[in-house]
């Protein structure tokens, strides 16, 4: 039987904790040549790099890096992209589970906590997804993508007012 990820490359956003990390020790048990995992602690990456590691013993060879980014600064996700793209040659997955964990209400989110969770959660994602396709469009090969978002996103918390979908209605 062959491993539902056998020989794909896989860069994984927010892969140094939670879904993310999950995400990425699953590729590696089930048969990832590669993986990248983005993140911005070090110390994290680095307990995540061993993670995914023991992961893949037994089931596979599994080359696993850290980048070390934080995806809300200019060209962050782009490079994310680009050191995987140098490092194994391709991608052919990509997973987007990164994401602004910090909170406000309606009425204390200043400008930049908005603006932030729109650069990691909207921007990022749309740039490693671009790059991504780019890689995939120029091999001609097939590939999947897969953006996490928070259930928050389909009826928002009263902390969370910075991820709040804007909605039009009938008015426009």
């Amino acid at each position: 039987m062959q491993a539902l990820m056998q020989d794909r490359v896989v860069l994984v956003t927010g892969g140094t904790q939670g879904l993310g990390r999950a995400i990425a020790e699953a590729a590696a048990r089930e048969g990832a040549s590669g993986i990248a995992i983005v993140g911005r602690n070090p110390e994290k990456a680095e307990v995540a790099l061993a993670a995914i590691r023991a992961a893949a013993a037994g089931s596979a060879d599994c080359d696993a890096i850290a980048i070390i980014a934080d995806l809300g600064a200019a060209g962050a996700a782009e490079r994310a992209v680009a050191e995987t793209v140098a490092r194994f040659g391709r991608i052919d997955s990509l997973v987007n589970a990164a994401g602004a964990t910090s909170r406000g209400t309606l009425l204390d989110t200043t400008r930049e906590l908005l603006e932030e969770h729109l650069t990691l959660n909207i921007t990022a994602p749309f740039m490693t997804m671009q790059g991504a396709v780019a890689d995939m469009t120029a091999r001609r090969a097939p590939g999947t993508i897969l953006n996490i978002i928070s259930m928050s996103m389909h009826g928002g918390q009263p902390y969370l007012a910075p991820t709040w979908p804007r909605r039009r209605d009938s008015r426009g």
